[in-house]
C-alpha cells in the first residue's frame, strides 16, 4: 500500500510538470545573496516582484518568461510567483518563502548581459498558456541595477462544477511597488544593499488568461457557472 501511494504522487507530479515542461527549464536565477560585481562587469540587474494572492482559498502559481531580443534562445529565463504547495520538482519556493508572503509574492534580482529584451509568456503552471500576450519591453543596462515592477495577478473565480469552484482565470497589471520590493531585495542581497537602484517599469500591457473548458473539465462541456472571469 505504502509503495502504490508513493508511486501514485510520483506519477502525479510527474504529469503535473509534463503539462509545462518547457517552463521548468530554468528556475528563477537570482543573485547570490552576497555577490554581484557592479563595478567593470558587463553585465546589469532587473530587479522587481510577482505577486499572485489567494482568491479566497484558490491559488495558481504564474510563470513569465522573458528573452534578450538579439541573443537567440541562449539569453532567457523566467520569473514565478510562489507555489501554495511545494513540489520537490520545481523549485518554486512556497508562499512564506518568497519575500512578500501576504500576497504568495517572490521578488527577483538577476544578473543579465546588457542590451534589450522582452517578456513574451506568461503561464498559469500546469495549466495554460496565457492567449496571445503583446510582449512587455525593457532594457538591462551595463553596470546599472533598475526596477522594472511588480507582476501583480488578479484572479477570478466561477464554478468548474456544480460542486466546486475554481480559479477561472488571471489579469495581470504592472505596479510600482518600489519601497515594499527594494526592502526585501536589499535584505535578501547584501550586494545591493547600499546600491543605486533606478526605476523604469514594464508598461502594462493587460494580459489576461481564461481558462479553456477542456483544461478545466477533460471535455468540451463548459463550466457550470464563470461568474465574472468571461470579460
Amino acid at each position: 500500500m505504502y509503495i502504490h501511494i508513493i508511486l501514485t504522487i510520483f506519477i502525479a507530479s510527474t504529469a503535473i510538470l509534463g503539462v509545462g515542461c518547457e517552463s521548468f527549464k530554468h528556475k528563477q536565477k537570482n543573485l547570490s545573496e552576497s555577490h554581484w560585481p557592479v563595478s567593470g562587469s558587463e553585465n546589469g540587474v532587473i530587479v522587481g516582484s510577482v505577486t499572485a494572492p489567494f482568491a479566497m482559498h484558490y491559488h495558481e502559481t504564474i510563470l513569465f518568461g522573458y528573452r534578450k531580443l538579439d541573443g537567440g534562445d541562449k539569453i532567457d529565463g523566467v520569473v514565478t510567483s510562489g507555489i501554495q504547495h511545494k513540489n520537490f520538482l520545481m523549485q518554486i519556493p512556497s508562499c512564506g518563502e518568497g519575500g512578500i508572503p501576504q500576497q504568495c509574492g517572490r521578488v527577483f534580482a538577476i544578473s543579465l548581459p546588457a542590451g534589450e529584451y522582452e517578456i513574451y509568456r506568461a503561464q498559469v503552471i500546469s495549466r495554460d498558456n496565457f492567449q496571445q500576450i503583446v510582449p512587455a519591453l525593457f532594457t538591462v543596462t551595463k553596470g546599472k541595477v533598475t526596477y522594472v515592477g511588480n507582476l501583480h495577478v488578479t484572479f477570478c473565480v466561477g464554478m468548474a462544477s456544480r460542486y466546486r469552484g475554481n480559479i477561472l482565470g488571471a489579469d495581470v497589471s504592472i505596479r510600482d511597488e518600489y519601497d515594499r520590493d527594494v526592502a526585501v531585495i536589499r535584505e535578501q542581497h547584501g550586494a545591493l544593499a547600499t546600491t543605486l537602484i533606478d526605476k523604469r517599469l514594464l508598461p502594462d500591457n493587460s494580459w489576461k488568461w481564461r481558462a479553456s473548458w477542456k483544461s478545466l473539465l477533460g471535455g468540451d462541456a463548459g463550466p457550470y457557472d464563470w461568474g465574472g472571469c468571461r470579460q
